[in-house]
């Protein structure tokens, strides 16, 4: 589909809940983007913190340009839909306009909205997403652990969209922008999946024939969690819910997915190894050290970052690791736990 990306609606979605401490300044990168904007969608997830009002005042400000959306169900895969459906049951969205996806825990380059119209008109493709390269504006030294670690495929497997330098064809992208055509063929978001519904959506929308497309040349940068509790309970729900939307899109199946799960599993059957096999049934975690350690000693010094961020690398390493494994293990067990009432949902 080439028509030109600067002549079609173009519709922004943002997803929004109890953001009142940082929403200021996406708002104000936001009204520089209106005059390349048909319409954003301010989708607000029933919000407690004051943010709802924000929203209602930026969106009043701006009524031809920003309409506000009540989420009572408050997850973003609901959220999203509540938009999608207002544009395609008023008959709204064309086949050639464009879609895009936007989050309020990521700053964008000045020229967002702009890289994402140029990279359809280059690629003519209808499915685009930059990198999801990570950032943080604080001196803290986990946090830049949680960065870095977070853009190394030991961190993140097989995820080439928070990684890869170079434009091509992926399984996902992080955000995402589409022409209308996708949604009107591959239909909405699974909110079965209150994680990992992107992950899902692509599948599916690589099924019915569209190229997922990785442009690196769109810029903005997540804001990653700031201490390992965030960071395990993030992971965590990865993990949960990634067993459902494997089950739900089996191609989207990569031998990374199940290998946290499976090592958890390997480290509570220790006291019984040792016992019964003796010391060599150590030699798994040995390994599992000296690769973490030396992965994060290599990157810290490739890097160039303190000390006190490489030695932070190992336990970033692990949290993610057996955050994740923990909740694949769980997202196994509980949809098998309730097939007897006939339902997936977690």
């Amino acid at each position: 589909m080439n028509k030109n990306p600067f002549l079609v609606k173009r519709y922004v979605l943002v997803p929004i809940r109890n953001e009142a401490n940082t929403i200021h300044d996406f708002l104000n990168w936001l009204r520089t983007q209106l005059p390349f904007i048909t319409r954003v969608f301010l989708i607000d997830g029933a919000s407690t913190d004051g943010t709802s009002n924000i929203l209602k005042k930026f969106a009043s400000s701006y009524p031809d340009k920003v309409t506000l959306i009540e989420n009572p169900d408050k997850y973003v895969p609901h959220g999203l839909n509540r938009a999608l459906k207002h544009l395609i049951s008023a008959n709204i969205l064309k086949p050639e306009d464009i879609v895009i996806r936007l989050d309020v825990h990521t700053t964008y380059h000045p020229d967002y909205i702009c890289q994402i119209l140029q990279s359809f008109s280059r690629w003519n493709n209808p499915v685009v997403g930059p990198l999801q390269r990570t950032t943080t504006t604080a001196k803290n030294a986990l946090q830049q652990a949680i960065a870095i670690a977070m853009t190394h495929p030991l961190g993140v497997g097989g995820s080439k969209f928070h990684y890869r330098e170079e434009a091509g064809p992926a399984h996902t992208v992080y955000l995402g922008a589409w022409r209308g055509i996708v949604f009107l063929k591959a239909g909405l978001f699974d909110t079965d999946l209150i994680r990992n519904q992107d992950d899902e959506f692509h599948a599916r929308v690589r099924r019915h024939g569209f190229t997922v497309w990785l442009d690196p040349s769109i810029y903005c940068w997540y804001h990653p969690r700031s201490s390992l509790i965030k960071l395990w309970k993030q992971y965590f729900q990865y993990g949960l819910y990634k067993p459902l939307a494997l089950w739900k899109s089996p191609a989207g199946f990569r031998w990374h997915h199940p290998v946290p799960a499976v090592f958890l599993l390997y480290i509570t059957t220790l006291p019984a190894g040792i016992w019964l096999v003796g010391s060599l049934w150590l030699l798994p975690l040995l390994l599992y050290l000296a690769l973490i350690l030396t992965v994060s000693l290599i990157t810290g010094r490739n890097r160039r970052v303190s000390w006190r961020v490489r030695f932070l690398l190992p336990v970033t390493f692990a949290t993610m690791h057996l955050a994740y494994g923990s909740g694949f293990i769980i997202g196994i067990i509980k949809p098998i736990l309730r097939l007897v009432k006939g339902s997936w949902q977690l």
